[in-house]
C-alpha cells in the first residue's frame, strides 16, 4: 500500500506577499480549503469574505459581487431596484444595515461594477429586464484567526504546516479573500506517487528474513524437544515437538547478517491439536564479538505475547518475539535459544506442540 502524504516544498528564502488569494468555503463538512502556498506563521492570516447573494422578486437578472471587503464587522448589503427596466436604464439603491439606512439611491444599474463602500461592488446580469421591487441580500464581513477549531460565526483556524484553513459552519457557501506571506507550495500525494512507489519498495527490499533450520538446531540431551519427520499426504516434514508439561529449548547459532537494525522478531509457525489454549514461547540470545571469550557475555531474554490456538485443529498458529536494545554488529555470532514456556501458568495449551519453522526477520542499513 502506498502511504499518501504532502511535500513542503520551499525553494525561496523569504516568504512573499499574496494578496486576496479567491477561494470558496466548501458547502459541506469540513468547512476547509487549502491554500496555494504555506502561510509563514510569523505574518499571519488575514481572510475577508462575502456571502451568495439571496434574490427575491420575478426578475432572472442575477447580481453579481466584487471586490475586497475592508470593513472589520459584519455587513448586511440590501440591493432594491427602484424603476423598471432593462440593465442600464433601469435604477436601484442600496444599503449596507438591511434596509436601515439607505446609502445611495437612484443609481443606473450596469453590466460594470458599481462601487459600493468598504471595497464592496456589485454589477447586473446582461440581457434580463428588472423590476421595482426586485432586492437581493448578502453579508460582507472580516474573520477572526482562533488557535483551535472554530466555535462561533466569522472565525478560522489555521494548519500553518499544510496551509489548510477551517471555517464556522455558517460560512458555508462564501467567496473569500486571503491575505498572508507565502512559504512555499504543497506537492499532493497524486504528484508523487513515483517518489512513494519508490520509498515502499525500497523498505520491501530492507526486509530481510534468515530461516532456522529445524535440521541444524542444536539439542541438548535434556529439556529439549524432540525432533522428528512425518509424512502428510505425499510429501514428508520436519518438526520439533514442545512437550505441554515442561520448559524445553532448542537452540542455533549464526553469524549477524550485515547492517542488521532493530528491532528484530523471532517468529515460531507452529500446530496442535488443541483446538484452545495459549502458547507462551521465550527467546534468550547472547551477542559474541571478535576477539571475546564464549561464556562471559550477558544473555537478554524476551518473551513472546500470549498466542491463541487456532480453533481448528492442526491449523497453522504464528508467535513472535521482539528483540531489541543488542546492538547487534556485522559478524557477531549470535547464540539463540528458543524455550515454549510449557510450565508457565500463562500457557494453557494442554497438548503436545509441532513446532514446523523458526526465522528471523529484520530490517537492512542500506549501504553508504
Amino acid at each position: 500500500m502506498i502511504t499518501q502524504f504532502d511535500i513542503q516544498a520551499d525553494e525561496r528564502k523569504e516568504s512573499i506577499t499574496i494578496s486576496n488569494e479567491e477561494k470558496m468555503i466548501p458547502l459541506s463538512s469540513p468547512y476547509t480549503i487549502r491554500t496555494e502556498e504555506v502561510p509563514d506563521p510569523l505574518a499571519g492570516v488575514t481572510i475577508s469574505g462575502v456571502s451568495p447573494a439571496l434574490k427575491q422578486g420575478e426578475t432572472n437578472a442575477e447580481l453579481f459581487v466584487q471586490g475586497s471587503y475592508t470593513g472589520v464587522t459584519e455587513a448586511q448589503y440590501l440591493v432594491v431596484i427602484e424603476s423598471d427596466g432593462a440593465v442600464g436604464s433601469a435604477t436601484f439603491y442600496w444599503s449596507d444595515d438591511n434596509g436601515e439606512t439607505i446609502k445611495g439611491s437612484n443609481i443606473l444599474t450596469d453590466t460594470s461594477p458599481i462601487p459600493l463602500n468598504n471595497g464592496i461592488a456589485i454589477s447586473f446580469e446582461e440581457g434580463e429586464d428588472l423590476n421595482a421591487g426586485d432586492s437581493w441580500k448578502f453579508i460582507a464581513s472580516g474573520f477572526s484567526y482562533v488557535s483551535s477549531l472554530p466555535a462561533a460565526p466569522y472565525e478560522f483556524y489555521v494548519d500553518y504546516l499544510t496551509g489548510d484553513i477551517t471555517f464556522y459552519p455558517d460560512q458555508a457557501g462564501w467567496q473569500i479573500k486571503i491575505n498572508y506571506e507565502g512559504k512555499g507550495t504543497l506537492v499532493d500525494a497524486d504528484d508523487i506517487n513515483q517518489i512513494t512507489y519508490a520509498i515502499n519498495a525500497l523498505e520491501a527490499l530492507r526486509s530481510q528474513t534468515i530461516n532456522l533450520d529445524i535440521l541444524s538446531a542444536i539439542l541438548p540431551d535434556s529439556d529439549a524437544p524432540d525432533r522428528l519427520i512425518e509424512m502428510a499426504d505425499t510429501f514428508y516434514y520436519a518438526y520439533l515437538l514442545f512437550n505441554p508439561d515442561k520448559n524445553e529449548s532448542v537452540f542455533f547459532q549464526l553469524i549477524a547478517p550485515s547492517r542488521i537494525e532493530e528491532a528484530i522478531s523471532l517468529n515460531i509457525i507452529w500446530i496442535t491439536k488443541a483446538t484452545t489454549g495459549k502458547s507462551i514461547f521465550s527467546a534468550s540470545i547472547k551477542v559474541i564479538r571478535q576477539g571475546e571469550i564464549i561464556g562471559n557475555q550477558t544473555e537478554s531474554n524476551f518473551i513472546s505475547e500470549p498466542t491463541e490456538a487456532n480453533p481448528t485443529a492442526n491449523s497453522i498458529n504464528l508467535s513472535s518475539i521482539t528483540i531489541s536494545s543488542l546492538n547487534i554488529k556485522d559478524g557477531d555470532l549470535l547464540f539463540i535459544k528458543l524455550t515454549r514456556n510449557g510450565q508457565d501458568g500463562q500457557d494453557t495449551i494442554t497438548d503436545d506442540i509441532k513446532v514446523l519453522a523458526i526465522y528471523l526477520k529484520f530490517l537492512q542499513s542500506p549501504k553508504d
